[in-house]
């Protein structure tokens, strides 16, 4: 399928999916759109059509799309897929904002103390863990690590790195991961949800950290993303019709 270019698409609507930071559109396409018919080998074309599509996170070529005739077609699909997750693949899943939530984090969390002993570690993340109902990860801290940052291993539900990371603002950023990843995040480390998690976390067992605080500057900083609802820049066809079953690409 021929790649699009997301700059030359006039935009009808779009959904943003905030756990992963893609974005779900319904566009009109100037020109040709190719699509490839079930059962035809040769290809054929769509001639000022619309299409239906993913979008990666700061993304401008779109790679697999649905193409329909008319606005209405096109919004019947989008409406029958605009709550599902994008695909759990390149380039879909890219870590777009990690080092801006670094920065972010190192600026506005406050209090992660000193040090905890191995045994405080385990009851503060067994908490945590407890408030949603998830088994308290292993955890994994050696003075010998080669690790340059504290990590979550979903596949050995373990939280690890050097020992000079054991304290509560790398047990929280940690956890967060691991309540973000049991609640179907799969597709970006740390996407808006992430952020979510991790400021309800550091304001409930982080002294000194506020929600609406930290909701303020993370939101100023771009980390949020946008609504989880329907905008539309073209108002959508009336009346609607039944969605047709997509041509696959």
């Amino acid at each position: 399928m021929d790649k699009l270019d997301k700059d030359k698409l006039v935009i009808a609507g779009y959904k943003y999916h905030a756990p992963s930071g893609c974005t779900f559109i319904i566009a009109h396409a100037p020109g040709k759109v190719r699509f490839n018919k079930a059962g035809v080998k040769k290809p054929e074309y769509i001639k000022d059509g619309y299409i239906v599509a993913w979008v990666a996170p700061e993304g401008r070529q779109i790679r697999k799309y649905n193409a329909f005739d008319s606005y209405h077609y096109a919004h019947a699909h989008f409406m029958q897929f605009k709550d599902n997750d994008p695909p759990p693949k390149l380039p879909y899943i890219r870590d777009f904002q990690q080092q801006k939530v670094y920065d972010w984090e190192n600026k506005n969390i406050k209090g992660s103390g000193a040090r905890l002993s191995k045994r405080k570690a385990e009851a503060f993340v067994k908490t945590i863990s407890e408030e949603f109902n998830l088994q308290a990860p292993g955890l994994n801290f050696r003075q010998d690590s080669s690790d340059e940052y504290c990590y979550f291993k979903t596949e050995k539900h373990e939280i690890g790195g050097h020992a000079q990371f054991l304290n509560m603002g790398f047990l929280v950023h940690e956890c967060a991961h691991m309540v973000d990843t049991y609640a179907g995040n799969v597709n970006v480390t740390h996407g808006p949800s992430f952020v979510k998690n991790l400021i309800d976390l550091a304001d409930k067992y982080i002294k000194g950290n506020e929600k609406e605080k930290l909701l303020k500057s993370a939101k100023e900083a771009g980390l949020l993303g946008l609504p989880e609802e329907i905008h539309y820049v073209e108002p959508p066809p009336n009346p609607l019709v039944t969605a047709p079953k997509p041509r696959q690409p």
